[in-house]
């Protein structure tokens, strides 16, 4: 089951996917090793290939799941990136409100 779901999860290219999209397709792979366990060395060496080089992300969000994921599968440089990320000084970007407010006409009175 988890060689399956891994292989239809590793079709998918995480490169041309929306900050959103991206962020349920880490979850998912997170959701698939809470459940089935530790990906196989070969398995975790093509997630390391595909994920390593979106670090750091754009998006705070991403670039937490992306360290998380990464450093379950041992990348080697994801210890130097995460370091990096921590030391920069950011200033929070606010929720973008508006797409909480189109998921119910209610909101806002």
């Amino acid at each position: 089951m988890k060689g399956a779901l891994l292989a239809s999860l590793g079709k998918i290219e995480p490169a041309t996917l929306s900050e959103q999209a991206l962020l349920g397709l880490l979850r998912a792979y997170g959701l698939c090793f809470t459940r089935f366990g530790a990906p196989s060395s070969s398995d975790a060496a093509d997630l390391i290939a595909q994920f390593d080089p979106l670090l750091p992300s754009s998006s705070d969000a991403v670039s937490l799941e992306l360290v998380k994921m990464l450093v379950y599968v041992d990348a080697p440089s994801v210890v130097e990136k995460g370091l990096s990320l921590m030391t920069k000084e950011r200033a929070p970007s606010p929720p973008d409100w508006s797409q909480v407010l189109a998921r119910n006409g209610g909101y806002g009175g």
